[in-house]
């Protein structure tokens, strides 16, 4: 029964579409020591993409409320390889 869930879990996580991102993340340089700050607010397609970022390396969102000037501290503390805003993804 576990290796079912297991599996389960799997096609889960690739229909969501967090595969994709991982592949996605990973074609832009992220590996497992790196970061991708996403910035977005609280949503289920946020949420997918931390995971996505997760999967690739370290997540490391972003409150999309900060000033500018916040948002820019924090992706530069987290060593961002790589950040994301709602949709868009760009290379830090």
């Amino acid at each position: 029964a576990l290796d079912k869930t297991l599996n389960q879990v799997q096609d889960h996580v690739t229909e969501l579409g967090m595969v994709p991102l991982q592949s996605l993340f990973r074609s832009l340089g992220v590996g497992p020591e790196d970061s991708v700050a996403i910035r977005s607010p609280h949503t289920p397609s946020a949420q997918i993409a931390l995971w996505g970022a997760q999967l690739a390396g370290r997540a490391a969102p972003i409150n999309p409320v900060l000033r500018p000037e916040h948002i820019a501290a924090l992706i530069k503390a987290a060593g961002a390889r790589a950040a994301g805003a709602r949709a868009a993804v760009v290379m830090g």
